[in-house]
């Protein structure tokens, strides 16, 4: 067994997911006028243990081969499967160290939950492609009247075209979300 180098993420990449615990976050329909609040109630920043064996194997409980810790990022809002959580894919499953953002959020409306699903490859000061597309990047950009620096406009997993949902997310490297466009063309965005 040895053990590897750790792997972490560089500080600008830590801002990318800026809210402390307690921190409240705001967003407001532009087309309604309705707004939702959102605590956040948890930030875990620890590091995972990678081992090349499998450590759940009875037969390799005590050789689990080579090893390394990698560092993750882990906030929690509280309303209901609302989380932004930063990771290094587990190079001895993936081969390389790949650094991710996933987005998993809800806007109740009305009757509705409307839910945005994403992950992305990031790197320094940037979100790049990754499982779900990058659609564009503004170096500014206007959100109900709400001027925004370095904004990707992320498109995430699609949802039933039954029902409204959450098509786009707005991320800014040091904001993090600043809105989101529906399936039906409603625009919620940061309340400053």
């Amino acid at each position: 067994m040895e053990e590897l180098s750790t792997q972490k993420f560089t500080d600008e990449e830590l801002k990318m997911v800026p809210y402390l615990k307690g921190d409240t976050v705001i967003f407001l329909c532009r087309e309604t006028s309705k707004t939702n609040t959102f605590l956040v109630v948890d930030r875990i920043e620890d590091y995972e243990k990678f081992s090349r064996g499998n450590p759940h194997d009875l037969y390799s409980s005590y050789c689990t081969g080579d090893y390394y810790y990698s560092q993750f990022l882990n906030t929690s809002f509280d309303i209901q499967n609302c989380r932004l959580h930063l990771y290094i894919s587990n190079s001895f499953e993936d081969n390389n160290f790949d650094k991710n953002l996933t987005i998993n959020f809800s806007i109740p409306n009305d009757t509705l939950i409307l839910k945005f699903q994403g992950k992305y490859k990031i790197g320094p000061d940037t979100i790049m492609t990754g499982e779900n597309k990058v659609a564009a990047y503004h170096d500014s950009l206007t959100l109900n009247g709400t001027l925004f620096m370095n904004v990707y406009e992320l498109h995430g997993t699609d949802f039933s075209p039954l029902h409204e949902y959450l098509k786009t997310a707005y991320y800014a490297s040091n904001q993090g979300l600043i809105g989101f466009l529906t399936s039906n063309e409603n625009l919620w965005s940061l309340k400053k």
